[in-house]
């Protein structure tokens, strides 16, 4: 909280001026493997089977600089045509579809040691950077121990269930104040 009230006073405003986002990576050698295709792919099935609440817990309203990967605009310049990653996913489709347009993508897989993060809005609130942060880390972990296969079933509620299993009160507190999740549907 202090640090908190100390950027404000310093004068940031974060995600107050509109073009601040909030980047985190995740170094590739916590994943044990070489298979860095495989990974990514994983990475890409989860965001895009849980893109709806993602979207509300990343408080963006623009994204201009974290473009949704494997967005695809119709024609008519209207909605996304991709839509959900069925069970179980084609390989083949899955990495031809998780484009790598750099750090202007929600998931830049550019860095040779890091996988980026960079949906979420930028904040100098406390509480709202600590559950951003227990959030991938346990995304982290759900790609590191499900198996590709399995990736496609990971849904809001196995995040829930992770978080009162840690005890990641912020992440909790913060889907209800985004009305992401009821009060009533966890533990806390």
């Amino acid at each position: 909280m202090y640090l908190e009230i100390k950027a404000r006073e310093m004068g940031y405003i974060s995600h107050d001026g509109g073009r601040c986002g909030l980047h985190v990576h995740i170094d590739r050698k916590y994943f044990e493997t070489s298979d860095k295709n495989e990974i990514e792919a994983k990475f890409f099935i989860s965001f895009r089977n849980n893109l709806d609440w993602l979207k509300v817990f990343s408080r963006r309203f623009y994204y201009d600089y974290c473009m949704v990967n494997g967005y695809e605009i119709t024609s008519d310049g209207g909605n996304d045509t991709l839509g959900k990653i069925p069970y179980p996913p084609d390989r083949i489709w899955v990495q031809n579809k998780k484009q790598t347009e750099g750090r202007h993508m929600a998931l830049n897989f550019e860095p040779n040691d890091t996988i980026e993060v960079r949906i979420f809005r930028g904040t100098l609130n406390y509480d709202t950077f600590v559950a951003t942060l227990q959030f991938v880390k346990m995304w982290a972990g759900f790609v590191k121990r499900t198996s590709y296969d399995d990736i496609v079933r990971l849904r809001l509620q196995n995040f829930v269930n992770e978080a009162e299993r840690r005890g990641y009160r912020e992440f909790v507190d913060y889907l209800k104040s985004r009305n992401i999740i009821e009060g009533e549907n966890t533990g806390y």
